[in-house]
């Protein structure tokens, strides 16, 4: 099973033309350049549930940070990416069927870093099978 940010980048991009993999949307390790950029961390979700067919429900959470030299766009950014995560059910990537990707906290400033750049967070868990 791909980690839980492999699909959520897939989804991002295919939805979010200004989000593109290894320029300005990257996974666990965000680079000094781009300014303006996404990053996807897997982080801990919750224990499996067993569903009805005794099918395995995994709820796997993921952070999104977000950066850019202005605090505004940044933050502008973040909602617009939850905005097209939020909620979204029966989507397909990778062998794996989505029943929800929902928010678990929303945006706040992570850091300011030395380059004045702002990063901000936000928790969300997709539920697959």
């Amino acid at each position: 099973m791909n980690a839980v940010t492999i699909d959520i980048k897939d989804f991002i991009t295919a939805n979010i033309p200004k989000w593109v993999f290894g320029q300005n949307l990257f996974i666990a390790r965000m680079p000094d350049q781009p300014n303006t950029c996404v990053t996807l961390y897997d982080i801990n979700g919750t224990r499996p549930d067993l569903g009805l067919k005794k099918e395995l429900y995994f709820r796997d959470a993921f952070q999104v940070v977000v950066r850019d030299v202005n605090y505004e766009q940044a933050m502008n950014n973040a909602w617009e990416l939850i905005d097209v995560l939020q909620g979204q059910y029966g989507l397909e990537f990778n062998g794996r069927t989505y029943t929800l990707v929902s928010v678990l906290l929303t945006p706040e400033v992570l850091e300011w870093d030395t380059k004045n750049r702002v990063s901000l967070i936000f928790s969300m868990e997709a539920q697959r099978k």
